[in-house]
């Protein structure tokens, strides 16, 4: 067999702490990486003439008006895998990777109480994307008005949302064949990280943690039209670049708190909550239309329009161990998520449509574990 493609590559990591005061309560650190993205076995799957999977996409033809398929109503062939290799890889593809810095202050403030804070940048770089080498981004050039249909997807009604302008495929490109390359593209996504920290070690029977992070993303994506965002899919069209930020990219923001403590109460029970809150998903409206190369969802709005509910879930652990004799120890414990039985939507339906915000998955219902450790 052929080896497909081989990367050498170099991963360095440093850094450094510094003692800002000399009594070794206060010290400040910094540190950087790289990490290469494992390419998975896509990379192969793409260029294998035999793949898991064989189709071929048409443009439909609805000959005779019905709404519903039948053979004979394919259209001009729109994509196409199996059969052949689907993907041709670009002689200089480079693995993806990601660099991360940081820097951190940390302080004890108290005996057994510190706090920590600092700010992490992270990078994505060599970013790469498969298009069809015969529809290049120029291509879709000629301009088009739709018309946003409003929440209940349907035109011509009192919710229909503004006119946009979206993209058809110049007509010289429409027959030509797929050309499916894969190869990378300038840019990247970035993410910006602030947190503070504060711990206290177990003293007095009892200890505790409170940690809150807040992220500014600026991600080079373009697909986040279902529930998962995706970092390697980027602008292929013009049509791809709507309703996103001025330079291409889709900004949103996230944040999370956590709050934990162990309590070591009376008869060598130890009890330990645990509250967590995060920030909903962002989302943004879409909806669908017809082009000239075919049918694409379009985001009517911004996808930092809108947050799902934010998630705020408590969960609590009782334990306590029995020596049994010096070697061995039995510790039965009884667990409790989601204490509140809180039942926040974790994703929802964005597009326009009869089913446009229903709920897809929520935090799973209040959950009682008990069970026992053993050691020996």
């Amino acid at each position: 067999m052929d080896n497909l493609n081989t990367w050498n590559l170099v991963a360095p990591r440093v850094g450094v702490s510094y003692g800002l005061t000399g009594d070794g309560r206060t010290v400040l650190k910094a540190n950087y990486g790289r990490y290469w993205w494992n390419p998975g076995t896509t990379l192969s799957e793409d260029v294998n003439p035999n793949p898991e999977v064989w189709n071929r996409r048409y443009v439909w033809a609805d000959l005779n008006g019905d709404l519903l398929w039948q053979r004979g109503e394919e259209g001009r062939l729109n994509s196409s895998a199996g059969g052949f290799a689907s993907t041709v890889l670009a002689d200089d593809l480079k693995d993806t990777y990601t660099q991360e810095a940081a820097v951190w202050f940390e302080r004890e403030v108290l005996a057994n109480f510190g706090l920590r804070t600092g700010a992490v940048w992270r990078g994505e770089r060599q970013l790469a994307m498969q298009f069809n080498a015969n529809r290049p981004f120029s291509a879709f050039n000629v301009p088009v008005t739709v018309r946003d249909p409003g929440p209940d997807g349907v035109t011509g009604n009192t919710d229909d949302g503004a006119t946009l302008t979206a993209f058809n495929l110049a007509a010289d490109f429409l027959a030509l064949p797929v050309v499916n390359t894969r190869a990378n593209v300038p840019g990247g996504s970035d993410y910006y990280t602030w947190e503070v920290t504060a711990t206290r070690r177990m003293s007095h029977r009892w200890s505790g943690m409170f940690s809150f992070s807040h992220t500014w993303s600026e991600a080079q994506e373009k697909d986040y039209f279902g529930q998962v965002f995706r970092q390697d899919d980027l602008p292929i069209t013009p049509n791809d670049l709507i309703n996103t930020e001025p330079d291409g990219k889709v900004k949103y923001t996230d944040w999370s708190l956590k709050l934990h403590g162990t309590y070591e109460g009376p008869w060598g029970l130890k009890i330990s909550p645990m509250l967590r809150h995060q920030a909903g998903q962002n989302y943004g409206r879409t909806f669908t239309t017809v082009l000239n190369y075919g049918t694409i969802r379009i985001p009517a709005e911004p996808l930092k329009t809108h947050r799902q509910d934010n998630v705020n879930v408590v969960d609590f652990r009782a334990e306590k161990v029995f020596r049994l004799d010096p070697a061995l120890t039995v510790a039965p414990f009884v667990d409790v998520y989601n204490v509140l039985n809180a039942n926040p939507v974790q994703n929802m339906t964005w597009a326009s449509g009869a089913s446009f915000l229903r709920p897809t998955n929520i935090i799973p219902p209040r959950v009682l574990r008990v069970g026992a450790k053993v050691n020996w």
